[in-house]
C-alpha cells in the first residue's frame, strides 16, 4: 500500500508540474 501510495503521489506531482507548465505557456 505504501509503494502504491508513493507512486500515486509521484504521478499527481508530475501532473501538477505539467499542468503548471501548460498554464504558463497559455498565459504567455
Amino acid at each position: 500500500i505504501e509503494i502504491f501510495n508513493r507512486k500515486n503521489q509521484f504521478e499527481n506531482y508530475i501532473m501538477l508540474c505539467k499542468g503548471r507548465t501548460v498554464s504558463n505557456k497559455v498565459e504567455m
